[in-house]
C-alpha cells in the first residue's frame, strides 16, 4: 500500500488519502472516501446528526456526545430540550468554536439498548 491522491466528487481537488487512512477503512471495511476532508467537515456542519451521550454532569451542566464518525461533540445544558444521562440517544446538529464542535439544538430520542453481558 502506499500513499494515494482521490480528486473529490463535490469540488473536484485532489486530496491525499494516506497509507494509515487506507488501513483504517480497510479495518472498518469502508470504502475510499469520495470526499476531500474540507467538503467532509462541511457536510458534518449542514446536516443533523445522532449519537449517544457519553458523558453528561448536571452539576456542572456540560457533557460529550459520541458523534458519527467517532468524533467527540461538546455540548452546554442551554442546548438542550429535556435532561439527559449518559447512553441517552440524541439528535444535534454542529458548529465550530475555536475549542472545537460544538452541539446545538440538543434533542432527546431515546435509550440505548443495553447490551447483553
Amino acid at each position: 500500500m502506499k500513499d494515494t491522491f482521490l480528486t473529490c466528487s463535490s469540488c473536484g481537488i485532489k486530496f491525499l488519502w494516506t497509507v494509515r487512512e487506507q488501513e483504517l477503512s480497510a479495518r472498518a471495511g469502508e470504502p475510499p472516501p469520495g470526499k476531500c476532508p474540507g467538503c467532509r467537515a462541511l457536510d458534518f456542519l449542514l446536516t443533523e446528526h445522532e449519537g449517544t451521550v457519553r458523558f453528561y454532569n448536571p452539576r456542572k451542566g456540560w457533557g460529550f456526545i459520541d458523534a458519527p464518525g467517532g468524533r467527540k461533540v461538546f455540548f452546554h445544558r442551554r442546548n438542550l430540550r429535556r435532561p439527559v444521562s449518559r447512553g441517552t440517544v440524541v439528535r444535534f446538529r454542529a458548529s465550530m468554536t475555536e475549542k472545537g464542535l460544538r452541539a446545538t439544538s440538543v434533542r432527546v430520542i431515546g435509550r440505548r439498548k443495553k447490551e447483553a453481558r
